[in-house]
């Protein structure tokens, strides 16, 4: 009982932050001189190309957690993987992606930089081969820290280029697609993958998902 009592503190505690959010300072910003208006324009043009790339990877990568979250349980019975460790190792992949979203919203290395995108994936793409392949816990944890570390990426890179490649106006509705690219994923990813789970064995799904997110 005590994790969901915690649960529900901070999200009483959410709902506080959220509600002093705005209170902030209402100073007009000024205006940008005629060159830095240029370079935001291009900034912003760069930034939605990446933003299409995210909703794509969105797909895949929604796509391939989804079965984690889903179908993983079914995975680690299959291998005896005691549920206290079950536990442990889910817990440690939602440490790897909230890590990744400290890192990237602390370094700026990776923005407009496609091979980043490309590294993450191909993380992704080992991490699913991994626990499609894994006896032991070892190789589960390693292919979820993989696939973590991609997930953490696609989430935290899809809301910066969209937000950064939108006009005021449209930040909203560019948001709404971006979201809407992961509920598409994460959808088709547990009802496909456990499709295919069902009828060709516990460990295909993950190999689908490693397809999926190199098409």
């Amino acid at each position: 009982a005590w994790p969901l009592t915690l649960a529900f503190c901070l999200f009483v505690a959410n709902l506080a932050i959220a509600l002093f959010a705005d209170r902030g300072s209402t100073k007009s910003p000024a205006s940008p001189s005629e060159t830095r208006q240029h370079e935001h324009l291009a900034y912003q043009d760069m930034s939605a190309n990446f933003a299409r790339l995210a909703w794509v990877a969105n797909l895949g990568g929604a796509f391939s957690m989804s079965m984690m979250i889903h179908l993983f349980p079914k995975l680690a019975v299959e291998l005896g993987v005691p549920s206290e460790q079950h536990g442990i190792m889910i817990a440690m992949s939602r440490i790897v992606t909230i890590a990744t979203y400290v890192a990237m919203h602390h370094l700026k290395f990776w923005h407009h930089r496609f091979s980043t995108a490309l590294l993450t994936q191909a993380f992704a793409v080992a991490g699913l081969l991994t626990i499609a392949n894994a006896t032991a816990v070892l190789g589960l944890c390693l292919g979820l820290g993989a696939l973590s570390l991609m997930m953490g990426y696609n989430y935290f890179a899809g809301i910066y280029y969209t937000t950064t490649g939108s006009a005021d106006e449209r930040k909203g509705a560019a948001n709404g697609i971006h979201e809407a690219t992961i509920a598409m994923g994460f959808g088709c990813g547990s009802l496909i993958g456990g499709l295919i789970g069902q009828q060709f064995g516990v460990r295909t799904p993950y190999l689908l998902g490693a397809g999926v997110i190199v098409i």
